[in-house]
């Protein structure tokens, strides 16, 4: 790789993966902070829809990010110190993604299928997939916003500690270039 190529992906993989912990930071405090003062119906009803919108956001930002992870990754494969910072940000990566799938996905389904009226439930195609998870109630829907931004906190610090982790690497590799000049 030449010296050009080896100076920019560092820095893309630190602004990609800084832009998704700012993302992440968004959605947890500007929008948490937003749903927080909404009744729990007004929570309902408005969640799902504004989630799918901030998705198309995070999403380019998550996907990017880990191709500049994973990149980065194998550029500093030889350099053992180098390999585990990067792969100290990887695992944060991973367990963003797993926090995601296995414990916000659930929410964001069973949300989204609170916006169906049983009339266009049983007309729906979508609702089947929506529901897998069940559905939130005027009832349950204050605990479900509460659980779901708790369990927005580590996906906060772990996003956030990627591009920290990335920015150790890319000054790791600099600064022992510097030494080998």
């Amino acid at each position: 790789m030449n010296s050009t190529a080896e100076t920019r992906l560092p820095a893309f993989t630190i602004i990609s993966s800084a832009a998704f912990a700012g993302g992440n930071l968004f959605i947890g405090l500007s929008m948490g902070g937003y749903w927080l003062s909404l009744s729990p119906e007004a929570f309902m009803a408005t969640f799902f829809g504004q989630w799918l919108f901030f998705l198309l956001t995070i999403m380019p930002l998550f996907l990017i990010s880990i191709y500049g992870l994973l990149r980065s990754s194998q550029t500093d494969a030889k350099d053992p110190h180098l390999r585990a910072i990067w792969r100290r940000a990887n695992l944060c990566w991973i367990a963003t993604c797993l926090i995601t799938l296995l414990f916000h996905m659930p929410l964001n389904l069973r949300l989204g299928a609170a916006t169906f009226s049983p009339d266009e439930a049983a007309a729906s195609g979508i609702y089947g997939v929506l529901s897998i998870f069940g559905n939130v109630t005027p009832e349950n829907a204050a605990f479900t916003r509460a659980i779901w931004l708790i369990g927005h906190v580590p996906r906060i610090l772990l996003a956030i500690a990627i591009p920290v982790f990335a920015m150790r690497a890319a000054f790791g590799r600099r600064d022992q270039s510097v030494l080998c000049a």
